[in-house]
């Protein structure tokens, strides 16, 4: 009888556990997640964003920010760029819903009447003179900001130079300013070498370099390109970069 007594007992607060654990699981598993998006423009002398929340709202939340230009015909909207490296979006009203992929910062960009005041410049392209017995090369172009000492890079585009020229996307962007001052940024190539007769190199190799991009180096110029000497190819391979300007945004393909 006690047996069967301690049996039941211990059946009932096996029971009692299990619910308390299911109950435990669908709390985990109903809780909300939230996140913060904000907003700024490029130079608050030339525009304005309304739509700006200023706390974190749930996963799921819908906004819409909207860049107001205080000048269309000198300092036109050019774009957002997220995060100070991407550009998203060519259109003043930029849709958005909360989540993990969409949370951090949007930037609207007004257009500069001078391209040394601009300090946001696209990735447009990467070229090089390939030997006659190289078709393409693969590549991952990484870059590290140098202010914050941490030497981490990161990628910033990924594609295929054929016949030696790479034509980005124009999304990937560089910021040469941040709330302490200003940056500069260091480059890596990663390459894979495409041979004329169908075979590949059997691993990659990293190109660093030397050169540190700075906001002065464009000087009153739109462009500026980087180049090092790649010992591997016998040949040298450049970066080019362009100030985000109204020409520039009209070569973009999103909106």
């Amino acid at each position: 009888m006690k047996i069967a007594l301690k049996k039941k007992s211990f059946i009932k607060i096996f029971l009692v556990f299990v619910l308390f654990l299911s109950l435990l699981l669908l709390s985990a598993c109903g809780e909300t997640a939230y996140f913060t998006i904000s907003a700024l423009p490029s130079d608050a002398q030339l525009g304005s964003i309304d739509g700006v929340q200023n706390e974190s709202l749930s996963e799921g939340t819908k906004i819409t920010l909207t860049a107001r230009e205080k000048n269309a015909e000198t300092n036109p909207f050019l774009c957002w760029v997220h995060n100070d490296g991407t550009i998203v979006s060519t259109n003043p009203n930029l849709n958005l819903t909360y989540n993990e992929s969409t949370q951090g910062n949007y930037t609207a960009i007004f257009a500069e009447q001078s391209p040394s005041q601009m300090m946001y410049a696209s990735i447009t392209q990467i070229s090089a003179t390939l030997p006659s017995d190289v078709a393409s090369l693969d590549v991952v172009l990484l870059s590290a900001t140098v202010e914050d000492g941490s030497n981490i890079y990161s990628t910033k585009l990924s594609g295929n130079l054929e016949n030696g020229i790479l034509e980005t996307d124009k999304t990937s962007v560089v910021c040469f300013r941040d709330e302490t001052g200003s940056n500069s940024f260091t480059f890596q190539l990663q390459i894979s070498i495409n041979y004329t007769d169908g075979s590949h190199s059997t691993q990659s190799y990293t190109l660093n370099f030397n050169t540190t991009l700075t906001r002065t180096l464009f000087g009153s110029n739109s462009t500026y390109s980087i180049s090092q000497n790649d010992t591997n190819l016998g040949t040298s391979i450049s970066i080019t970069f362009e100030k985000l300007s109204t020409n520039l945004i009209q070569r973009i393909n999103i909106e």
